[in-house]
């Protein structure tokens, strides 16, 4: 599962799914003194979604808080009050239907001025991407 995001956002995992060059890795002296103070770390997330083809499935989601950066780095979500309303819309209007879409790997490549260091134990990775 954990192999399958890491060759979605690096460069391949062989065999099993197509890469996105996101990511890169690299060795802890390669990034500059003056951006260890930036470095931040990873955090996996789980989901199971039994109607897609790969049901388990790990994300590997950047921890931003430490980053000096000017842009919007966050996805707002809707408010109760919204989800309510939509809810009550559609209930309430005779034959309609509900739309569901999820846009994979959306964010992936989105360009930025300069590149972004995120720090991960080699312990947590599959020996199949450590081989790789």
């Amino acid at each position: 599962m954990f192999g399958n995001e890491i060759g979605r956002l690096a460069q391949d995992m062989p065999g099993r799914n197509t890469d996105t060059d996101t990511i890169f890795f690299i060795d802890k002296s390669e990034i500059p003194d003056k951006r260890c103070k930036d470095l931040t770390y990873s955090r996996l997330a789980y989901t199971v979604s039994p109607q897609k083809k790969e049901v388990d499935r790990i994300r590997l989601t950047f921890a931003g808080q430490n980053l000096d950066i000017v842009i919007e780095c966050g996805t707002p979500t809707a408010n109760l009050l919204i989800i309510k309303l939509l809810f009550n819309s559609i209930v309430s209007t005779p034959g309609t239907k509900l739309l569901r879409l999820d846009v994979k790997d959306f964010y992936l490549n989105t360009p930025m001025d300069r590149p972004e260091y995120l720090q991960m134990k080699l312990v947590n990775f599959p020996n199949s991407v450590i081989h790789k």
